[in-house]
């Protein structure tokens, strides 16, 4: 059985790593309670793990193994988080 999982992150660091259960599909990034957070769908009984997500403003360079997933405001600015891959994915 799938479910939603929420990852809070954060503006002090680009890269954030996070234990995901295999497979997760990073669905949304919004600001909740002033705090820059991604939500995935997830199936619980697979193992975790370790993937990286990054956190640019507009117009900030974006590497070219960064796989966007949402775009979310905070003030005047807008915020885009990516999924890291590995070059061999």
């Amino acid at each position: 059985m799938k479910a939603i999982w929420k990852y809070p992150l954060s503006f002090s660091e680009d890269y954030h790593e996070v234990a995901v259960p295999r497979g997760a599909q990073f669905i949304m990034a919004a600001m909740q309670h002033g705090q820059p957070t991604v939500w995935a769908e997830v199936d619980p009984s697979q193992p975790r793990a370790t993937t990286t997500l990054s956190i640019h403003g507009t117009g900030h360079k974006v590497g070219d193994n960064e796989h966007y997933i949402d775009s979310f405001s905070n003030g005047p600015f807008v915020w885009h988080v990516f999924e890291v891959h590995d070059a061999k994915d």
